[in-house]
């Protein structure tokens, strides 16, 4: 780098140097006191050299503000399409259910080769539904054997036992869904209770 700035007029070599540092952060030159510039400057800066830094000063002030105004658009699209597909999947819960209900009916009645062709067509549909939508983010909340977690977990049942440790969960009702870290649904589940405290 020092080889490169010989051949560069020191007025430009200290504007060079402050902007392009490259084993630490530099802090920007047009955030620099004008003050310490004008001291960095030799006494033969002209008017021009000074028109000039003030030129080079607001192309890199505009450069900062495209840069910020990028990353706030990229950041208010990845919020709005994150939004958009929470909206999406909550809306498609329902959908999902249907599907864990049917799967559960068929397989109460008598098993036949028809019903068994069936179920695993409805089965093969499902899980490429899930397959979809897990890899736009959405998350199977299934506790089963976990302690239960009233901020994700939803009690509709207590299971009086003694074989199983205290508020842990031994069925899941109706699966719970996370997107982006947030809960969309609750799980509703089964929980044991010990009848010995």
């Amino acid at each position: 780098m020092q080889q490169q700035l010989s051949s560069i007029p020191r007025f430009y070599q200290e504007i060079l140097k402050k902007e392009f540092v490259v084993d630490q952060q530099a802090e920007p030159i047009w955030k620099a006191p004008r003050a310490t510039m004008d001291r960095a400057s030799s006494p033969s800066d002209t008017a021009v050299q000074q028109d000039l830094y003030t030129q080079m000063c607001d192309v890199l002030q505009a450069k900062d503000r495209l840069e910020n105004l990028a990353d706030e658009l990229k950041n208010q699209t990845n919020k709005g399409t994150t939004e958009t597909f929470g909206r999406m999947f909550r809306s498609a819960l329902p959908l999902l259910d249907t599907f864990d209900r049917v799967i559960t009916l068929a397989q109460q009645h008598p098993p036949s080769e028809e019903l068994q062709n069936w179920l695993r067509s409805v089965a093969g549909v499902q899980a490429r539904m899930v397959d979809l939508f897990t890899r736009f983010g959405l998350q199977i909340i299934d506790p089963t054997g976990e302690r239960v977690n009233l901020d994700r977990h939803e009690v509709v049942e207590v299971l009086h036992t003694d074989s199983i440790p205290d508020e842990t969960i031994v069925e899941v009702r109706q699966k719970g869904y996370n997107f982006e870290g947030k809960v969309l649904r609750d799980a509703r589940v089964v929980v044991a209770q010990n009848t010995r405290r």
